[in-house]
């Protein structure tokens, strides 16, 4: 009777160490085996995905743009700015006047021309005189451009036989807005059709709409 009591108690004994151990493992942890699973599963997790944009660096998500240059604002003129004239027209005094070419820039506007008389005398400027007979140049907005005299021949006289070729220089910077330009030589008492005048009227107009 006793023999079998020493049985029992072993076995109790047994079943309530094998129940300890079960409980301190879950305690401790997974297994080896589970915990390398476990470190797998989450490194296949945050593994980065290749061509998803939210792995790729922020400057290569953001588009590259090249600087280009600022056009022009519209309507407004560039300088320097040159126009070719071929504008001719002659006198029954027996002058002849050519406008040659249009330079201008940001402060002056230049006219190349060139005169010749045939008899008599012609004279196309003033220089005491700076109303009635100095060159008058005018654009289509009213803006007059302020003539200057030369240093030399400041009257522009071409006499009987000769030519006179040089450039008539205008202070003021050419308007944005200016499609047209009035040069005028003898503008206020200038004669348009005597054979004997020597202050012939001369009017050109110049288009700048091209």
């Amino acid at each position: 009777m006793m023999k079998r009591w020493k049985w029992v108690m072993t076995i109790a004994s047994l079943a309530f160490v094998l129940s300890a151990c079960s409980t301190l493992s879950d305690r401790v942890g997974p297994s080896h085996d589970q915990a390398t699973q476990t470190e797998a599963e989450q490194g296949s997790q945050a593994e980065p995905q290749a061509g998803t944009a939210e792995n790729r660096p922020d400057k290569e998500n953001r588009s590259a743009t090249a600087p280009t240059k600022k056009p022009p604002s519209k309507g407004k003129r560039q300088f320097p700015y040159t126009l070719d004239l071929d504008l001719q027209q002659s006198h029954p005094n027996g002058s002849t006047v050519t406008l040659h070419k249009l330079t201008a820039d940001e402060k002056y506007i230049k006219i190349e021309f060139e005169a010749v008389q045939s008899a008599g005398r012609t004279q196309l400027s003033d220089s005491l005189d700076s109303v009635n007979y100095k060159p008058s140049l005018v654009d289509d907005t009213g803006f007059a451009y302020q003539y200057i005299d030369p240093k030399d021949n400041k009257n522009l006289q071409i006499d009987g036989g000769q030519m006179l070729s040089g450039t008539l220089v205008f202070y003021g910077k050419l308007k944005d807005e200016a499609k047209k330009l009035t040069l005028t030589f003898n503008k206020t008492y200038g004669n348009k059709d005597s054979k004997v005048t020597w202050r012939p009227y001369y009017q050109f107009t110049i288009d700048l709409s091209n």
